[in-house]
């Protein structure tokens, strides 16, 4: 046989040289002598790729790094048994939770509440979360992946950053198994102001006064947009109104389920076959009212299937991601106006110490020079703020070490 696995000689005298191969022997041969000493030449056909290239041999046009993939998953399929894994015995379900909405509807928020620690960056300004973030958390058996995305909005033009985001969240979203779409009731509810619900003043229901068309979302809204892209990409998802224990005043209270109503009826006009809104929860991400619903609905709908990731992991982000992301949202609390959204972190180096601490180096790069400024004055107070968070989140002694540059990283990508 050739190189392509054609028959025509003998399938000794074939050579495949492929990543895959070597792995493959590699774990082979660690499985059956721990300590066997690395022997492998460049030029020399591995005892399973010859084992590939005697079946090849026979004829058919099977590609041989696909076969080799094939056995090297056979080989990972047969290895130990992670501990975890082999201490629960009971029914697994594993899935993807995609969490879309509104920039400041409360995801960031929800997302740490779910997974029980502080994982995505929260503050009380738009668009906080630039990249997707996922967490990851188990309830009983069911290993939950959740993917916090960046707030939705109509990116305006020549905003190449925002188009980036949106585009990032609903990519996330494409394969999830379940998508929950959260929504600021307080925000949508009337009555905001203080003065109440109109036409209740004589103690009328709030339901029966206020008209259904007028708790629907917008159509020029975020949240309009979010849902009409939702029941244009047929995109079956889960209702949650969010921070309904800020929804405070006479009668405002009586209107969530309304609201729910409202929003379900107007995903159902705007697609005539019929909504495509499951279920619907009234949550509040910051004291955690409501969170054990969503949690008990994941845990008996999420897919049957073995657990993607170790028990005890909450995030499969890198480290270096965290810690620039925790140095972010201290600028994002600290400065104001266009500077923290003109600001792009980066991890240069992370080292742990003999003693358990850990050294930190960031660069914090900045569009202007004016803005380079302006961080520099208050440098000393970020770098404590981001220190005492850093340690917290990592549970070591942290040395961080800022530095900061003028670069134009928006337009270089």
């Amino acid at each position: 046989a050739d190189a392509r696995g054609r028959p025509g000689s003998k399938a000794e005298d074939m050579v495949i040289l492929t990543k895959a191969g070597r792995e493959l022997e590699r774990m082979g041969r660690n499985r059956d002598d721990e300590g066997a000493p690395e022997t492998i030449r460049e030029d020399e056909a591995t005892e399973a790729e010859r084992d590939v290239a005697r079946v090849l041999s026979k004829g058919g046009t099977v590609d041989p790094n696909v076969e080799l993939e094939r056995m090297l998953a056979e080989i990972e399929g047969t290895a130990e048994v992670r501990k975890e894994d082999a201490e629960y015995q009971g029914e697994k379900r594993c899935g993807t939770v995609a969490i879309v909405g509104a920039p400041n509807a409360g995801k960031s928020t929800l997302l740490n509440r779910l997974i029980g620690s502080k994982l995505a960056i929260v503050t009380h300004k738009r668009q906080t979360t630039r990249n997707s973030c996922t967490g990851i958390a188990m309830e009983d058996g069911t290993q939950i992946v959740y993917i916090d995305t960046p707030g939705i909005m109509d990116a305006r033009p020549g905003h190449r950053l925002n188009k980036a985001m949106v585009k990032n969240a609903w990519n996330m979203c494409r394969d999830a198994d379940e998508v929950f779409f959260i929504v600021d009731a307080d925000k949508i509810l009337p009555g905001r102001d203080g003065r109440g619900v109109r036409g209740t003043e004589d103690g009328s229901n709030a339901a029966d006064v206020v008209r259904p068309e007028r708790l629907m979302l917008r159509e020029d809204s975020n949240e309009g947009l979010v849902l009409r892209r939702l029941v244009e990409r047929r995109q079956d998802f889960n209702l949650i109104l969010n921070k309904v224990d800020q929804v405070r005043g006479p009668h405002r209270p009586d209107l969530l389920l309304p609201l729910a109503e409202a929003i379900k009826a107007q995903a159902a006009c705007l697609d005539t076959p019929g909504t495509h809104a499951k279920k619907v929860f009234a949550v509040s991400a910051k004291s955690g009212k409501g969170t054990d619903a969503v949690r008990r609905y994941l845990r008996e709908n999420l897919p049957k299937g073995p657990w993607l990731y170790p028990s005890d992991q909450i995030s499969d982000l890198p480290l270096r991601q965290i810690v620039a992301e925790i140095t972010r949202e201290s600028i994002l609390l600290r400065a104001h106006e266009e500077v923290p959204y003109a600001c792009y972190i980066e991890t240069d180096s992370f080292e742990e110490k003999k003693d358990g601490s850990v050294r930190i180096e960031q660069t914090i790069f900045v569009e202007t020079d004016g803005q380079k400024k302006i961080i520099l004055g208050f440098i000393k107070e970020l770098g404590l703020r981001s220190r005492r968070e850093i340690g917290k989140f990592l549970d070591k002694n942290c040395h961080l070490f800022l530095n900061v540059k003028v670069k134009k990283w928006t337009e270089s990508g």
